[in-house]
């Protein structure tokens, strides 16, 4: 029988007690997984001037997109609107996690990415 992820998250042995998790911890537990190395780390906010910033534009699934939304509102919900993290943050703390983790298993992720893109292209044709 498959546990939600909710159950799962509960189960890991590194998890702190659940009763003792705010509404937000409760929130992001299934989406976050314990991590060992500092590189998992998003970089330090720059002190002083603002940070550069540079606008980008990325075609991708409306699922996705649409699943994107609905974590950004739970955790408006959750957290409160002005409390919780802009979507742009949480997109950003996504890509440098997937690049950390590149970075770790090397030509596993090249593939996985070649067999994602190659999925995308069949979809659109």
């Amino acid at each position: 029988m498959a546990t939600s992820p909710q159950q799962s998250a509960a189960q890991t042995p590194n998890s702190p007690d659940p009763t003792n998790l705010t509404a937000g911890d409760r929130l992001l537990a299934p989406y976050l997984q314990p991590t060992e190395p500092p590189t998992d780390r998003l970089p330090p906010v720059p002190k002083g001037d603002a940070a550069n910033l540079r606008r980008a534009t990325f075609q991708m699934r409306e699922s996705v997109l649409d699943e994107l939304d609905r974590f950004h509102l739970e955790l408006q919900l959750a957290l409160g609107k002005s409390n919780a993290p802009y979507k742009e943050v949480i997109v950003e703390a996504a890509i440098v996690q997937l690049l950390n983790q590149a970075k770790e298993e090397g030509s596993q992720w090249v593939e996985r990415l070649q067999q994602w893109q190659q999925s995308r292209l069949r979809s659109r044709r």
